[in-house]
């Protein structure tokens, strides 16, 4: 997989999601694809 094509595969495909709220200006956010796009 390209760089090109891995980050279109994120862009549409992944998920962000705020994880925890250390001060309000500083936020941990996750990134969750799921596995079964990537198929052998």
């Amino acid at each position: 997989m390209s760089r090109s094509q891995a980050y279109i595969l994120c862009s549409v495909a992944g998920d962000l999601k705020i994880s925890e709220i250390v001060d309000a200006p500083n936020w941990v956010v996750s990134f969750h694809m799921p596995l079964a796009l990537f198929r052998e």
